[in-house]
């Protein structure tokens, strides 16, 4: 048994597609024969549909540095100042939780005060058209203003183009799947003393963030 995503020669994921198909033609019995039990979204973080719940590996002190490095390698839309101190998200394009942490931090004025540098990691897994987005983010010269006008409010900010390759996506997924993530957002940073910190869903205070970024 291979577990994961299947992409075609063009780098269209298949599976999304496949699953979407047979949830219109067999409704719930699909998640009932796969086991999967109806999951509430939490008020800060969305969890990625039709799945079992898992706990995500939190990298140990000698694992900390290789969780980061995986993550800071991924394909990521950079919103902020280069140097600023990076925080990096995992998003999907049509998750209502990761569009509130972008206004949180903007809204905030941390962005426009060079307090931080928000490296978003679109994923695409709550629909096919979030898949295509999320392609389209990593491969658009002006993704971080689309991803901001999205954010506020405009949904045609990033269209949604099926002719656009997912190859770009792949390796996010990977990501997520070898680290057992869940939810979008998901974030990690490195803090003032070094360490590796994670972070579900939406910030509660980003102040004390900010304080805690390296």
């Amino acid at each position: 048994i291979v577990m994961g995503l299947l992409f075609n020669a063009h780098g269209d994921a298949l599976t999304i597609r496949q699953i979407e198909q047979l949830r219109a033609k067999e409704g719930p019995a699909i998640d009932k024969l796969a086991g999967v039990t109806p999951q509430t979204t939490t008020q800060n973080a969305a969890p990625i549909p039709a799945t079992k719940t898992t706990t995500p590996a939190k990298p140990s002190s000698a694992k900390s540095e290789q969780f980061f490095n995986d993550i800071s390698s991924s394909n990521w839309v950079a919103i902020g100042d280069a140097n600023a101190p990076a925080f990096y998200a995992f998003i999907d394009p049509q998750c209502p939780h990761c569009k509130d942490m972008i206004k949180a931090f903007g809204n905030a004025g941390a962005i426009n005060k060079k307090q931080i540098q928000l490296r978003l990691i679109p994923v695409g897994l709550m629909s096919e058209d979030s898949l295509y987005q999320a392609a389209y983010l990593i491969g658009a010269p002006d993704a971080a203003a689309s991803l901001l006008k999205l954010a506020y409010g405009d949904a045609k900010a990033v269209p949604v183009d099926k002719n656009q390759s997912t190859l770009g996506v792949q390796k996010n997924l990977t990501l997520m799947q070898k680290y057992k993530i869940d939810v979008t957002p998901f974030a990690v940073y490195r803090d003032k003393a070094g360490q590796v910190k994670i972070l579900r869903g939406v910030p509660k205070n980003i102040a004390a963030l900010i304080a805690d970024l390296k």
